[in-house]
């Protein structure tokens, strides 16, 4: 397959797609069940925990360079054992993908009741198809493109809702110790996991690897911050009882922002704010599926299989019955399946080196 190149800089961008992404929308209501009040304090461990594993990741990438993990596992664990570890990043990648597709098209029918589900579906899916089949560079393009504005909305947010917390809603402080704090962390972890394994993917597309430990902890400390200024700021506004209530609680407190007791519409901040994040995940996380699995085949190009496989995220995307269904099959999909896959990554630095397979760093 042709090689497309990015930059340490476009890096930058990819790293806060995957490991921010949608997940915004439903972090609080997962620390809100473990961690209540204290749930904050689980945000900077998970993420420290995230970059400790990309360090290995990164690792990898300059013993294999310019290939992706589906590339070089085969290489690590052997042709059987790497292709079938091989497959199953790919299958895992298929079901976050569905999952986080229909997790967006649940905010769709809260935003806007009166639009039919499947024609948010259909456009979601008709962009990833429009997108991945131009190629990874143009991908990374749009990324450059709406973050900015995604990270601005998200500041804007911040600032104008901050005022309306309560620092009385995180007392008392850690009433239930450090072990509620711990297990926030393990979720938090799981839940940008996908992220970590997709870095395992586009960093075969680097001009340059070095620095990327640097790029890496930068990345890694800013979607930290976004996301610690999200879940403080539905605790301090909501309370953690009223955030369990929320299906999606980013979007009940926006709605209570004004300023001046006049302008108000910060839901639709928000929504310009979720829109290119659910495009840029959808379709980022698409990428290792049809390229993983045109290298996975040996294929010379992957483009033939993007619409077959979107037809099928886009009917895996219809199995959960309802939110709370699909809410569990996301948790459940991230900590038993995601997180150990990510979790892997070390041990397959460590068999590389004793194997002396790769070239040297």
């Amino acid at each position: 397959m042709n090689r497309e190149i990015i930059s340490r800089g476009q890096a930058v961008f990819l790293l806060f797609v995957g490991l921010f992404n949608t997940k915004f929308l439903i972090i609080n209501t997962y620390l809100a069940e473990v961690a209540g009040r204290d749930g904050w304090l689980a945000v900077p461990g998970g993420y420290l925990a995230g970059f400790c594993l990309s360090l290995f990741i990164i690792k990898l990438a300059n013993l294999f360079p310019e290939q992706t993990f589906i590339e070089y596992l085969p290489q690590v664990l052997g042709t059987i054992l790497g292709k079938f570890l091989g497959f199953v990043y790919i299958i895992s990648f298929i079901l976050y993908v569905s999952l986080i597709t229909r997790l967006n098209t649940e905010v769709l029918i809260i935003l806007m009741p009166e639009t039919p589900p499947l024609a948010f579906n259909l456009l979601m899916v008709g962009l990833t198809i429009y997108v991945v089949k131009k190629g990874f560079e143009v991908y990374v393009r749009t990324c450059q493109f709406f973050v900015p504005f995604v990270l601005t909305g998200l500041i804007i947010i911040f600032l104008v809702g901050i005022e309306r917390g309560s620092l009385e809603r995180f007392r008392p402080f850690l009433e239930f110790g450090m072990e509620p704090v711990f297990i926030g962390s393990l979720r938090v972890i799981a839940l940008l996991s996908m992220g970590v394994v997709f870095m395992a993917f586009w960093l075969a597309y680097l001009r340059k690897l070095d620095l990327m430990e640097q790029i890496s902890g930068g990345g890694f400390f800013i979607v930290m911050v976004q996301m610690l200024m999200i879940v403080v700021l539905i605790i301090s506004v909501l309370g953690v009882e009223s955030t369990l209530f929320h299906t999606f609680p980013i979007f009940s407190v926006t709605r209570l922002l004004e300023i001046a007791d006049f302008l108000k519409g910060f839901e639709g901040i928000l929504t310009i704010v979720w829109f290119p994040i659910a495009y840029m995940t959808i379709a980022g996380y698409f990428f290792p599926v049809a390229v993983g699995i045109g290298q996975w085949l040996n294929l010379e190009d992957y483009k033939p299989l993007v619409l077959p496989l979107a037809l099928i995220v886009l009917g895996v995307a219809m199995v959960p019955e309802n939110f709370e269904m699909l809410k569990n099959s996301l948790e459940d999909l991230s900590m038993y399946l995601v997180l150990p896959l990510a979790g892997l990554f070390p041990v397959y630095y460590l068999i590389a080196r004793v194997r002396g397979v790769g070239e040297s760093d």
